[in-house]
């Protein structure tokens, strides 16, 4: 099983996240402070069957019975027989799609056409309950008039009264009514009283056993909706703020800390054994307990060798981090290791065995450096890769975002308190510049590799980030790496970066939109760098057109806009330049990114009227180097 997306509505600053599609292994959830990250994280920890939803998370502007939070999830055949005793047919590609939806009142839904197959009755909705009810109400008054006419003139006191509202209480007040009407029955020596009595115990007996039917069916229906909300994914959430290891804790709070109760299940420590005086069994159980936790802990942090110890006295079980045979208390240590510690102990804890776990990580390595924040990432994606456990983690933090793997993410954004948190899965349809500054800052990391890839003699100074993104992927498509896209952080500035890349001895190419940009910069490469005409390009023939304008209009809406329904008159250029007409305001850097990571997904397919333009621009600029090696 795994989830394929999840949705939330009215729940804290959610308003309706929209549909927020999840990768197979890691997906990251990145966006500003007080965007409501969290709160996504907790929406979905909070729809674990264990977990009751606190009137505190419904807005105050809502009733409890707008909050939802749905999950759908994909599971195969085998799944499905093995964990509901389902016999096995035939899904559409081996998966069965099933959408869950929680309401603030712990009641669980699934959509109508799977209740049959699963053997669920909705036993929540409101017609199963008026149909019951009206069942039940009708089979009583067939013979309520007279039974209270009877029991009148026997002077019969405490009626038994069906409550269709408490059908349960009803069946037990009936009991009671039979068992005094059959004391009457044996105190009384009357053959005709005694007739009339049996003829009322019969009829009050039948309503019993419809009653009885009833509740039967009732509980039947409630244990296969157990059975079926066992078999629902797990999710664990790990809070970078709150779920801090203490240096101790006190004897008499073991029993109900969590952290003792997380420690239990990685390392079998018995709390029993601890507080007994048992000395001996005691101080072999502590070699035990040590040994068992660093095991496992040492492959969740490889920074440094570290170890956790677990020691203790008369008051007090006490948290050590051993560092080069030296203790120290985890208070004494960076936040970034009492951070790890605790994700350690709390993530491994919490997994529960034959059941779909869910990881939500809320800022991991919030302290940690640069590099212990890129070790976490890769912890995190092996973990999903290797242990088959989805993850979903918030940040803010460019060090957790990969320039080449944009696919995971999903912006989170809260334009206005009206609208609420929402989720947003095309990146390029962002315009909140604090939202997309640390994937910005990820990419731009990236694109200072360009300059710095001195091997590679043929290079093309470029006016944008973009336009570094869409040569690399369409060198890729035609199969052509004989040239080195740089970033030439603009127009006006391509000369410096060319100037550099000479003295390096490289051979430098420009290549410009063909707009005013272009004018201005051929102007100053000519002027000020005595650049020669013959080494610079236009990307187009187009008047004012862009890079953009390779592409067909059908390929572009297709690859770029993510939009097949956009309509676009004139060039792509023209159709990029006119901001208020474009309704989703693209942001070109993203756009181009995502365009080359699809292209290394080798999931473009472009025509061969585009591949033909690429081809023709590739060799323009390889002229420039012909030229060169030939003079």
């Amino acid at each position: 099983m795994f989830i394929k997306k999840f949705n939330v509505k009215n729940y804290k600053s959610i308003v309706d996240s929209g549909d927020c599609y999840l990768e197979a292994d890691m997906t990251i959830l990145a966006g500003k402070n007080e965007s409501g990250k969290s709160s996504i994280l907790e929406a979905l920890h909070d729809f674990n069957v264990s977990n009751s939803i606190d009137r505190s998370s419904v807005p105050l502007d809502k009733r409890p019975e707008d909050l939802a939070i749905s999950i759908t999830f994909l599971a195969s055949e085998n799944e499905i027989k093995d964990y509901l005793g389902i016999r096995a047919v035939s899904f559409e590609n081996g998966w069965l799609e099933i959408t869950v939806t929680k309401d603030f009142y712990d009641r669980y839904f699934i959509q109508k056409d799977l209740l049959s197959f699963l053997k669920l009755v909705d036993i929540h909705s409101p017609e199963y309950l008026k149909k019951e009810k009206e069942l039940l109400q009708d089979s009583y008054n067939e013979f309520k008039d007279i039974y209270e006419e009877f029991a009148t003139s026997i002077n019969l006191t405490d009626l038994f009264v069906f409550d269709s509202s408490d059908i349960e209480g009803s069946r037990e007040n009936l009991q009671s009514e039979i068992e005094a009407l059959v004391g009457l029955k044996e105190e009384d020596n009357d053959d005709t009283t005694q007739s009339t009595l049996s003829s009322y115990i019969k009829i009050l007996s039948n309503f019993y056993n419809v009653l009885s039917i009833v509740l039967d069916q009732e509980q039947s229906n409630k244990e296969q909706w157990d059975k079926f909300l066992s078999f629902l994914p797990n999710f664990i959430i790990f809070k970078s703020f709150e779920d801090i290891l203490p240096n101790s804790i006190s004897f008499e709070k073991l029993k109900e800390s969590p952290f003792i109760q997380d420690l239990a299940s990685v390392s079998s420590i018995d709390v029993e054994l601890l507080l007994s005086s048992d000395t001996r069994r005691k101080i072999k159980h502590k070699g035990d307990i040590n040994f068992n936790i660093n095991t496992t802990y040492s492959t969740y942090w490889n920074q440094d060798k570290t170890e956790l110890k677990i020691d203790w006295d008369s008051n007090d079980l006490t948290f050590w981090v051993e560092e080069e045979s030296e203790l120290y208390s985890p208070t004494q240590r960076s936040k970034g290791k009492q951070w790890h510690l605790s994700f350690y102990l709390k993530t491994s804890a919490r997994t529960i065995d034959n059941k779909t776990n869910i990881l939500l990580v809320d800022e991991p390595g919030l302290f940690l450096h640069a590099k212990a924040q890129r070790d976490i990432y890769d912890r995190l994606l092996n973990t999903s890769q290797n242990q088959n456990i989805q993850s979903l983690f918030t940040t803010h933090s460019p060090y957790l975002i990969r320039h080449d793997e944009l696919q995971r993410i999903r912006l989170v954004q809260k334009s206005s308190i009206k609208l609420g948190t929402q989720i947003i899965s095309k990146l390029h349809a962002v315009s909140d510049k604090e939202t997309l500054t640390p994937i910005m800052t990820a990419i731009g990391l990236e694109l200072n590799q360009g300059i710095q890839n001195i091997n590679q003699a043929n290079n093309i100074v470029v006016e944008g980030p973009s336009d570094v993104h869409y040569f690399n992927a369409f060198s890729t498509l035609i199969n052509d790496k004989s040239i080195n896209f740089v970033f030439g952080g603009g127009s006006g500035n391509m000369g410096n970066i060319g100037a550099i890349l000479t003295g390096w001895g490289c051979n430098v190419g420009y290549i410009y939109d063909n707009d005013k940009g272009k004018a201005d910069g051929v102007k100053n490469l000519k002027n000020t760098w005595f650049v020669d005409g013959s080494q610079i390009f236009s990307v187009t023939d187009i008047l004012n057109g862009s890079i953009e304008d390779i592409f067909t209009v059908e390929e572009f809406k297709l690859y770029i806009l993510e939009d097949e329904e956009q309509e676009i008159s004139g060039t792509v250029s023209d159709f990029m330049k006119s901001s208020g007409k474009f309704k989703s305001k693209i942001n070109k850097v993203l756009a181009s990114k995502k365009f080359l990571t699809s292209v290394n997904k080798k999931s473009v397919n472009l025509s061969e009227e585009t591949l033909t333009k690429i081809r023709n621009v590739f060799e323009n600029l390889k002229s420039i180097f012909y030229n060169s090696h030939n003079s």
